[in-house]
């Protein structure tokens, strides 16, 4: 995934009335499931910002409410939520929750060693922070590595690649979410992501202060819309 952060020119995007312009380009379609996006997340604001963004996954869409509530289960909340609706219909299709089927030794074990370093990343980092509650330790190292800095009328992006019939949680996981599309359908696709003051609640008073010449974004965005043909 390539990721740069660079200075955009604003008679080039398109001007949204918030501080913030999510701006997404469908660079290439690989097959009919996948596509190669390219996001832009544009600070429109004279201010810097700070913005929890997870841009190393998506998520499925299966309630009007997006901001995240973060669970016991490795999932990708910050993560921007895929949006697919039918042209012919005005609701967002709801996406299902699905796993790979079997599970060979070899995934097991990789899944174990991989939750094993993640215990000891997430203890090591409650020891630095000051962290007793390992839950509440596992989300603020999450959060704490998914904060996007943007300076004013700057642009973060990136490429990624969006798979709408498997979308991962993880590299390692067997659970993902996936939409049920027809074939020879035309869709039109959107992301957006959203965040509230809540999620601030998981930071340290000193992890605060370290954000005291940003914004703390709350908000919700959503990007332009693009269609494709299944």
């Amino acid at each position: 995934m390539k990721k740069y952060l660079i200075l955009c020119n604003l008679f080039m995007i398109n001007l949204f009335l918030s501080q913030v312009s999510f701006k997404v380009i469908n660079l290439q379609s690989i097959d009919h499931n996948k596509y190669l996006l390219k996001i832009n997340i544009i600070n429109e604001s004279s201010e810097k910002l700070a913005i929890p963004f997870d841009i190393n996954w998506f998520k499925g869409y299966f309630s009007p409410q997006l901001c995240p509530t973060f669970e016991e289960i490795e999932y990708p909340y910050l993560a921007p939520t895929v949006l697919v609706k039918n042209l012919n219909k005005q609701k967002y299709i709801l996406a299902k929750s699905a796993n790979i089927g079997y599970i060979g030794e070899s995934l097991i074990k990789i899944d174990h060693n991989y939750q094993e370093d993640q215990k000891k990343v997430i203890n090591s980092w409650m020891q630095k922070e000051d962290i007793k509650d390992y839950s509440i330790g596992r989300t603020n190292f999450y959060i704490m590595n998914n904060m996007l800095l943007i300076q004013p009328k700057e642009c973060f992006s990136y490429e990624i690649i969006l798979d709408i019939s498997q979308i991962k949680y993880s590299k390692v996981s067997a659970l993902y979410d996936e939409y049920t599309l027809k074939k020879g359908v035309t869709y039109e696709i959107s992301l957006i992501f959203c965040i509230d003051e809540n999620i601030y609640h998981y930071l340290t008073s000193s992890q605060i202060m370290k954000f005291k010449e940003y914004k703390l974004f709350t908000g919700k965005i959503e990007s332009n819309r693009f269609r494709i043909k299944y």
